[in-house]
């Protein structure tokens, strides 16, 4: 991660604001990522489980995770619309 990621970071929590990583990196790495920058991990979902979902569910459980990983360029515009 950049330098400037961690305190960017810390400079959004003080305003309120929530950090979700949506990346085409495995689990793993965006774990790590979310480490060093400090953004907590609820729960990850993977872009596997993502296809299998409606966008009504989606929506619906957007604000169960914090990290959507290995997921593709369409699934990154669906996460986005939410």
């Amino acid at each position: 991660a950049k330098p400037s990621a961690e305190p960017s970071i810390k400079a959004l929590h003080k305003l309120g604001v929530e950090v979700k990583v949506v990346t085409g990196d495995n689990d793993i790495v965006a774990k790590k990522i979310c480490h060093d920058v400090g953004i907590p991990i609820n729960t990850i979902m993977l872009g596997d489980e993502l296809e299998h979902m409606t966008d009504d569910e989606l929506c619906k459980d957007m604000d169960l995770y914090s990290v959507f990983a290995k997921v593709s360029p369409l699934q990154k515009q669906r996460i986005e619309k939410y």
